[in-house]
């Protein structure tokens, strides 16, 4: 729940919770790699790094005591985890909005 009113859930309890998340990037990592524009950014990624981005995105759309204890001091370290550095133009970064989004609907996040 948000510190402010405890009756609204954050957006990650909103959404699911942590194996929604780890879902999520699964399902997103397998869109980009089917997407003539996106693949080559992301398909030498290892697996660890789907789940660092899992972490970040649950470090954004968390409060951080709603993090769940049983993932210790780990979600912490998505952002210090070393990452190929892209130039995304601006078509790559509505593409990656597009298929986050189509990556969300196929997982059935709430609209």
């Amino acid at each position: 729940m948000t510190e402010n009113n405890p009756q609204i859930p954050t957006l990650y309890e909103w959404a699911g919770g942590f194996e929604t998340f780890e879902r999520l990037v699964k399902t997103f990592y397998e869109l980009t790699l089917q997407d003539d524009l996106l693949k080559a950014f992301f398909e030498k990624m290892p697996d660890s790094h789907k789940h660092n981005v899992a972490l970040w995105l649950i470090e954004v759309l968390a409060v951080q005591k709603s993090i769940p204890r049983s993932m210790g001091d780990e979600w912490s370290c998505a952002h210090d985890s070393p990452a190929p550095r892209f130039e995304f133009t601006e078509e790559a970064r509505v593409r990656w909005i597009q298929l986050m989004q189509k990556a969300a609907d196929i997982e059935k996040l709430p609209s």
